[in-house]
């Protein structure tokens, strides 16, 4: 939007935007499913703190352990216009995706 792209670098700004949306879709769905799981089955720990476990894991390992996601992931403590946080970015994320596609489709 700020220089105004044209033709092709439209459409790479919007396939980047549907991969990233896609992918933050993914970690949405995974924690709505981790927040549907009934309480004997969802993860016993939270682990360490994202701080810790960033200074203390390499790059790849420290990814790895917070898109696993557990413990706490699986507790509602708060909503947004009475959604739980992974439903209302799976909506954000598929507005995203398709406001990408309108403008990769578009002359």
């Amino acid at each position: 939007m700020l220089h105004n792209p044209k033709n092709i670098i439209k459409k790479i700004y919007s396939l980047i935007l549907i991969a990233i949306s896609g992918f933050g879709l993914k970690v949405a769905f995974h924690h709505k499913w981790l927040m549907s799981l009934p309480p004997e089955q969802q993860p016993l720990s939270c682990g360490m703190p994202l701080s810790v476990l960033y200074q203390r894991l390499p790059l790849n390992n420290f990814l790895k352990m917070i898109l696993q996601g557990d413990a706490e992931c699986g507790k509602i403590s708060w909503q947004i216009l009475g959604m739980t946080p992974p439903t209302a970015l799976i909506i954000f994320y598929f507005v995203i995706i398709a406001l990408a596609l309108i403008n990769f489709i578009k002359k």
